[in-house]
């Protein structure tokens, strides 16, 4: 298979098939164990909603416009009191929570 070269991709190792995958799939291209860096696409404008409920913050990322009765918000709850604690809703930083059920959302 020929080298496939893309301007925007600086940097040794990117002309190749595989680095244009990587960059195609996940946005980026690099190897952070020799300290290349990395290139990032650019993220799509996301709402950012703030809850603040006493014990707990919770904080919710979505794409702009997106209802808060769906499942495509990633939220984090952060707890204020002694030790601050920083939990992800489903124990993941995933798209997949819905914004509305954010308290009784188990976290981990």
């Amino acid at each position: 298979m020929p080298d496939i070269t893309r301007p925007d991709m600086i940097g040794s190792g990117h002309n190749s098939p595989e680095a244009w995958i990587l960059w195609e799939q996940l946005g980026h291209v690099g190897n952070a164990q020799n300290g290349e860096a990395y290139q990032r696409t650019q993220k799509a404008n996301e709402t950012v909603r703030v809850d603040d409920a006493g014990t707990y913050v919770y904080v919710g990322y979505a794409v702009v416009g997106s209802p808060t009765s769906t499942a495509v918000w990633k939220i984090k709850r952060i707890k204020t009191t002694n030790v601050v604690e920083v939990l992800y809703a489903g124990g993941t930083a995933f798209y997949n929570s819905i914004w509305d059920n954010r308290a009784s959302l188990s976290y981990s």
